[in-house]
């Protein structure tokens, strides 16, 4: 699918997925951050402190593919730099979306990849093999955002639409706005599903 050519047209897309990353409850306490690659690879990004489960005619931010801000006020997402990692490992990366939630927490608190196996939910990431594996990479967050980016690129799988920041949140990415959020609620009911697997393989706890 092409990619936005027009500010509104970007702008558009960001507010349908802060509307149902929202709705999911992913977006608590002005968490997260959503962008969208437009076709001359300027970004229409979130604001940074904003409140994205509400809609806001002022919350978003259009920057060159430099970073320079061409439209907006505010302070883009203080993440932007991630973002922009994504877009320059992933050529075909349209949209960036960025949520907190418990499970995603949960799920990259121990290792250093997250790796599923066998599961239908993995064709909603483009695994379509029977049996098939997929590696996410747990990264630890890093304060230095410049250090953390150069980390994201090195590290990330182009396959792999997410990366995970250990205790902090999941990073996804896809062609445009309905790739990203079906990667994202791929990924989220990924890892409530290995929260739960995991706890009915705890051995159960008999008193006295």
């Amino acid at each position: 699918m092409s990619r936005p050519t027009s500010f509104q047209a970007g702008a558009a897309a960001v507010a349908t997925l802060k509307a149902r990353l929202a709705a999911a409850g992913w977006l608590r306490a002005t968490s997260g951050n959503v962008s969208v690659r437009l076709s001359d690879d300027s970004l229409v990004i979130t604001a940074s402190g904003s409140d994205k489960q509400v809609a806001h005619d002022d919350d978003l931010l259009w920057l060159a593919a430099t970073g320079r801000i061409r439209s907006g006020t505010g302070r883009p997402s203080a993440e932007t730099a991630i973002h922009q990692a994504v877009y320059g490992a992933v050529p075909e990366a349209g949209a960036v979306v960025h949520v907190h939630t418990v499970f995603n927490n949960l799920a990259g608190q121990q290792d250093d990849r997250v790796i599923v196996t066998d599961h239908e939910m993995l064709k909603a990431l483009g695994h379509w093999d029977e049996g098939g594996t997929v590696s996410l990479p747990v990264l630890p967050n890093l304060a230095d955002l410049d250090r953390l980016a150069d980390l994201v690129t090195r590290q990330l799988d182009p396959a792999v639409p997410g990366i995970l920041l250990r205790r902090h949140g999941l990073y996804a990415w896809g062609q445009d706005a309905a790739a990203v959020l079906r990667h994202v609620e791929a990924w989220e009911f990924l890892f409530e599903w290995i929260y739960y697997r995991d706890l009915a393989r705890m051995p159960t706890l008999v008193g006295p």
